[in-house]
């Protein structure tokens, strides 16, 4: 233990400077999606966290896998902490904590500081993110979105604030006293839940002489100087030789940074700029990189909005429905390998003219239909001499497998691990092998650039996703990828799918759009993915079976936990047959312990009528089994009805995901089908899907699959 902060610690509580345990301040629980635990200090112990409860210093919290949570400070500063990551909250008054693995994201109002790896970052009214890499020796990464971040080596302890008590050889600074307060307000020498242990509280001390103070802003911007002593008890530090006055008379408060090893390096980060932090080595230059929106170079970072309270379901909650997008190949194609064999026969062919030799009907009776609108868009972007056949073949083998690894693996280390390594090495820059040894003790400013520099930085992917799929009634084998580009508030995406169906070549454009995310909402306009319905397993009982259109989308800036849709469809089916187009409205909101919501669509086709659904997701048993459901009526009249089972606790403990669903649709079919995912590590993903037909003959298909998934920047 550094003697300087035991020393420090020792001779404050001999004094008994000791403040009530209440003093000590807490942070909050604010958010909180699904699987949350927490600590309290002293203890090993884990209970589960409610939106309310208090934290207090000392206090370790915990998230499973696809699990958020959301801390509060007494000065509404907010530490967002994102799945399979564990923090230790230092000081909830100083807003201080120590990042043990994993991510979190930060918007300080006030001074604080976050530790974690190799980094420790200081923040005087913020947002940045910072990201541990699994294991001792892989990289820290520190992003800035808003204001100023200072960056040095996780063993030099640097402290960011701001004041208008400064002297030609003192200053003060009520965070630094707080900081006294916070660490005496607690009884070393147990360990009785809520209370530090003498390690914990001695490293929410430090003391700054020997060290540096550097006047970053202010009447005496520019100046260094050597500080001489510290008192933890009013926050004032001494420092020599005297200030020089500056030239001009200027009144306003003083930025200022404490640095306990002037040697060392200190990287500052303006807005949309990062740095990597090794374990061997200093912390990179800064670099741009992408802005909030789009953080990491993803269309949805998994931090970008968490609601407030409780959050418990999994199904039709945002981070299904991105699941679903990026599992979209593999979806696409278990549904067409099973309608290839559960197509409807004569008994359930609605009322009409006896099939021919043609191949049998689409299942989907309102979509019998050739739609009066065909726009140019889909005339570029399909194949027009597909048969039928070959309609279907292609659906599947653009379907096989998609992007599913790339979200799901975050519940394995190892994935993770690979993940930083393949999302950090932004514009050339791999934290593994960047080579960066600043001039020892030199303060690093941001790069220059102006505006260009807060646009934030133009990103590149490439997703590539090879997969074999097999069943009872037929194989393919493919590959699927994709090019990915942000550059400041747009994402811009095309893909291209190509494989072997029982033999057989096919191809087509998969996606290619065009998302633009602001103040005022988003908008999305091409060939995309929109998954409004918590059905997880197939369409057949949903009303916007949108998984490929071509269409133009609004979504309104709602608060996080809501959404709110409004969109054209050219073709609802862009890559099948049958489509529809017309005007759609989603909306959805939290309730109990999951939500509710509404769809309507109204078609182009003058036949039709006002489409509407009603669709629900709740958790039965919170965390161990939920339950999700749509009915209503399509364009055509007829009732529709999807209702299922997902089971959390399966994925929670084993990393599986297990879907069971009954679907219908009137006088079209009817069916139970079952749906299990489960990642097998670097980047392999195992799939394997059963449908039965509850109409006709009873017909059942089976099968399963692999998919590689790697992505390159």
């Amino acid at each position: 233990m550094n003697s300087k902060r035991l020393g420090l610690l020792t001779a404050t509580t001999v004094l008994g400077v000791a403040a009530p345990s209440h003093a000590q301040g807490v942070a909050t629980v604010r958010e909180l999606v699904r699987v949350v635990k927490i600590a309290p200090a002293g203890t090993a112990a884990l209970s589960d966290a409610k939106v309310g409860m208090t934290i207090a210093a000392g206090s370790r919290v915990r998230t499973g896998g696809r699990s958020k949570a959301g801390l509060r400070f007494p000065d509404q500063s907010l530490l967002r902490i994102d799945e399979l990551t564990e923090v230790l909250v230092t000081s909830p008054a100083q807003r201080n904590a120590r990042v043990l693995r994993g991510h979190v994201f930060a918007n300080y109002r006030a001074p604080g500081s976050i530790s974690g790896g190799q980094a420790v970052a200081a923040v005087r009214g913020t947002e940045l993110e910072l990201i541990v890499g699994e294991g001792e020796d892989a990289p820290t990464v520190v992003r800035c979105y808003e204001g100023q971040v200072f960056v040095s080596k996780a063993t030099n302890p640097i402290f960011a604030g701001v004041t208008g008590e400064v002297t030609g050889t003192t200053l003060a600074d009520a965070s630094l006293r707080r900081s006294l307060v916070a660490a005496t307000g607690i009884h070393i020498a147990s360990n009785q839940p809520g209370q530090m242990t003498d390690v914990q509280a001695a490293e929410s001390l430090v003391d700054w002489r020997g060290g540096e103070i550097r006047f970053t802003d202010g009447p005496y911007a520019g100046q260094n100087r050597k500080v001489t002593d510290f008192d933890a008890r009013t926050g004032k530090v001494t420092f020599a030789p005297a200030l020089e006055k500056p030239a001009i008379t200027t009144v306003g408060a003083s930025g200022f940074l404490l640095v306990q090893q002037p040697n060392e390096p200190v990287v500052v980060l303006g807005p949309n700029q990062g740095t990597t932090v090794p374990r061997v080595g200093n912390p990179s230059p800064p670099y741009r990189v992408p802005i909030k929106a789009f953080a990491g170079g993803q269309r949805n970072p998994p931090l970008r909005r968490v609601a407030s309270g409780s959050t418990l379901t999994f199904p039709g909650q945002s981070e299904h429905f991105e699941v679903q997008t990026e599992v979209l190949a593999q979806r696409q194609a278990t549904q067409q390998v099973v309608d290839q064999q559960l197509m409807p026969g004569a008994p359930d062919t609605p009322p009409g003219p006896a099939p021919g030799p043609n191949p049998p009907p689409d299942p989907d009776e309102d979509c019998d239909f050739e739609p009066p609108f065909k726009t140019r868009l889909r005339q570029a972007l399909s194949c027009s001499n597909k048969t039928h056949h070959h309609a279907k073949q292609n659906a599947l083998l653009a379907s096989a497998l998609g992007q599913e690894l790339q979200v799901s693996s975050r519940g394995s280390a190892q994935q993770v691990t690979q993940g930083l390594r393949r999302q950090f090495a932004q514009a050339g820059r791999d934290p593994a092998i960047r080579d960066v040894n600043p001039t020892p003790g030199r303060l690093l400013a941001p790069q220059p650039g102006g505006s260009t520099q807060a646009r934030g930085a133009r990103v590149f992917s490439f997703p590539i996703e090879p997969f074999a799929i097999g069943s009872n009634v037929g194989e393919a084998v493919g590959i699927r990828t994709r090019v990915q580009a942000v550059q400041g508030e747009f994402f811009v995406e095309a893909g291209y799918r190509f494989g072997l169906f029982s033999g057989t070549h096919n191809h087509d454009v998969s996606e290619g759009f065009v998302h633009y995310r602001g103040k005022r909402g988003e908008v999305v306009a091409g060939r995309q993915h929109l998954f409004i319905s918590p059905a997880n397993n197939n369409d057949l009982g949903v009303l916007l079976a949108f998984e490929t259109a071509d269409a133009i989308v609004y979504e309104a800036p709602v608060p996080a936990g809501y959404r709110a849709l409004v969109g054209y469809v050219f073709d609802s089916r862009a890559i099948q047959r049958n489509g529809e187009n017309g005007f759609f409205h989603h909306a959805l909101m939290p309730a109990l312990s999951g939500n509710v919501g509404y769809s309507l669509f109204k078609s182009s086709d003058r036949a039709s009528q006002l489409g509407y659904s009603f669709q629900t997701s709740q958790g039965v048993l919170p965390n161990k089994v939920d339950a999700y459901g749509e009915i209503g009526k399509s364009t055509h009249g007829k009732f529709i009805a999807t209702g299922g089972l997902y089971f959390p606790g399966l994925f929670h403990r084993f990393g599986v995901d297990l879907f069971t669903e009954y679907a219908k649709r009137e006088r079209i079919d009817e069916r139970f089908s079952v749906r299990v995912r489960k990642s097998l590590g670097g980047g392999l993903m195992l799939i394997g899907f059963v449908d039965k037909q509850l109409r006709g003959n009873g017909s059942v298909v089976g099968g399963g699959g692999l998919q590689y998934s790697i992505t390159f920047r």
